[in-house]
């Protein structure tokens, strides 16, 4: 695959999820500052440590 054709269909997935996002009315942030909008590391972590609730054991 090239990279021009690469480029063209990551243009459009892009162009996609924008559509969603627009749609769905989460497009615009809503945060006063750009560090009210971002998961720390340590919180990044835990969430993709952390048992389902109604998971098993």
């Amino acid at each position: 695959m090239s990279w021009l054709t690469f480029s063209l269909q990551r243009w459009g997935v892009e162009l996609f999820f924008r559509g969603i996002k627009t749609t769905m009315g989460v497009d615009i942030l809503r945060c006063k500052t750009p560090a009210m909008g971002t998961v720390p590391k340590s919180g990044e972590n835990q969430l993709s440590t952390q048992r389902p609730v109604n998971g098993p054991s």
